[in-house]
């Protein structure tokens, strides 16, 4: 892009990043080292690269730790008065459950982190 001088400043990448659109994952196939990646674009033009974090709707997914341990273990999704989990429906990863970020005795843990610490990005900068 560079060299044809088109004014580019970010590479986003959209929800095809992800191991079958479970959030905070990287898909092995298409992006096998993705730290190196965005090292690269970075050396290569200065290139920013920006992925799309959406823990709003968590893919229901029993092998997916986010899912199993972060959420259904811990009671850290919304569920209805009398306990049972509420599914949001179908979106772009299936069916979701959704991160409860209201709650305050027991905040939320999305990607292995709780919701109130901050996340770390491919340049290793936090991210608030």
């Amino acid at each position: 892009m560079r060299a044809r001088r088109l004014p580019c400043d970010a590479i986003y990448l959209d929800i095809h990043y992800m191991d079958g659109y479970r959030v905070f994952t990287w898909d092995k196939e298409r992006f096998p080292n993705p730290r190196r990646m965005i090292k690269d674009l970075a050396a290569q033009g200065g290139f920013k690269t920006v992925t799309i974090v959406d823990p709003g709707g968590v893919k229901m997914d029993g092998h997916y730790e986010v899912f199993r341990a972060g959420g259904v273990q811990r009671r850290n999704f919304i569920c209805y008065p009398d306990g049972e989990l509420f599914v949001g429906g179908t979106v772009w990863p299936g069916r979701t459950v959704f991160p409860d970020f209201f709650e305050r005795k027991n905040p939320p843990v999305v990607g292995g982190r709780s919701t109130r610490r901050s996340f770390r990005c491919g340049s290793g900068r936090n991210l608030e």
